[in-house]
């Protein structure tokens, strides 16, 4: 990955000391947090019919996103935005089965009361990817500002004041807009009103970090 065009580097590191040395401990963490998602994002979910990588993808686009977002608003939270973003949609691993299970009805509940998959999730669930998520990652301790984020990347005015989580509702929003999605209901994702006013972004704007986001994606993929 430290090879991967998306660090400029091709061809030229040799070791992860090498790495280290050259990229600086910062970046090497960033490329070990994506290896360790990868490997747990990298599947296929049949549930929710995303074929192999698709859900790692769209969570590198977030990740990426996200990023760029907390550089223009608050930079501390560089680090936890990216992170955040790699593992947002970690419930839908845990919720796959059940929705496999049930994914005649929930297609035609969807398609019948024109309602997204969150929707669908919490109707015939209860609760949704982003509760699940929310809770593994607490169980994994990680910092409340991520966990927040998490359980409300969907909803961010929920989150009582979390920044992050609307750094992460505008960078999934993001990633689907670059066709980095993979949802059947694509569609019918909308920005939550308010969203970009709290991070005081113009659509220009959106449209730069959309074409950003697709090219780094592309490159650390090849």
């Amino acid at each position: 990955m430290a090879n991967s065009a998306y660090y400029g580097m091709s061809g030229k590191i040799s070791s992860i000391k090498h790495a280290a040395v050259v990229l600086g401990y910062k970046t090497l963490g960033e490329i070990t947090s994506s290896v360790g998602a990868e490997n747990i994002l990298g599947g296929k979910l049949p549930g929710y019919g995303y074929d192999s990588q698709d859900l790692w993808k769209h969570s590198l686009a977030v990740a990426f996103g996200s990023k760029i977002l907390a550089n223009t608003q608050n930079s501390t939270l560089v680090n936890e935005a990216y992170t955040a973003g790699l593992i947002h949609d970690v419930g839908k691993i845990i919720m796959d089965s059940y929705v496999l299970d049930k994914k005649e009805e929930i297609e035609s509940f969807m398609e019948k009361e024109e309602k997204a998959f969150l929707e669908a999730e919490n109707q015939f669930f209860g609760f949704n990817h982003a509760e699940i998520g929310f809770e593994i990652c607490h169980k994994w301790n990680f910092p409340e500002t991520i966990t927040t984020a998490i359980k409300n990347h969907h909803q961010p005015s929920n989150a009582n004041g979390n920044g992050l989580s609307h750094i992460l509702h505008m960078a999934d929003y993001i990633a689907i807009l670059s066709g980095i999605g993979y949802d059947a209901d694509d569609v019918l994702y909308t920005l939550e009103e308010g969203t970009m006013s709290a991070l005081g972004l113009k659509h220009d704007r959106v449209g730069k970090i959309a074409c950003t986001v697709s090219e780094s994606v592309h490159k650390i993929s090849t």
